[in-house]
């Protein structure tokens, strides 16, 4: 008789690394809205800039400051699908998230217009 393996994740993985990463944006976001806040505007992607490599890696967790209408937006959708990765698919989750992650780091540099940080 076959076993079976379990190809999904935990639960408590599912909701807890999402959690963490919202967490995470979450506390930048306000580090830089709180007065006296340090501005991460350098830190972001200025397309085909050789000195803003740093920002395909540091983007995904900075979010305009003037705004909290962005992070808002992105939060339930970052936690539910991160979750759902996690759990269904464990197996390719954290190559999955690091491709998603750095990828999108690399198109927003490569495509987007010269006009500001990202």
């Amino acid at each position: 008789m076959r076993t079976q393996t379990k190809i999904t994740g935990s639960a408590a993985e599912a909701l807890i690394y999402p959690l963490l990463l919202l967490l995470l944006c979450w506390a930048i976001w306000l580090l830089e809205t709180t007065p006296g806040g340090h501005s991460l505007v350098e830190y972001g992607i200025r397309p085909r800039h050789w000195s803003s490599w740093k920002g395909v890696l540091l983007m995904p967790l900075l979010h305009d400051p003037s705004s909290i209408k962005h992070l808002l937006n992105n939060s339930l959708p970052t936690y539910l699908l991160l979750a759902a990765v996690i759990y269904y698919y464990r197996e390719i989750a954290w190559k999955v998230f690091l491709v998603s992650w750095i990828g999108t780091g690399l198109i927003v540099w490569g495509i987007a217009e010269d006009n500001g940080s990202y």
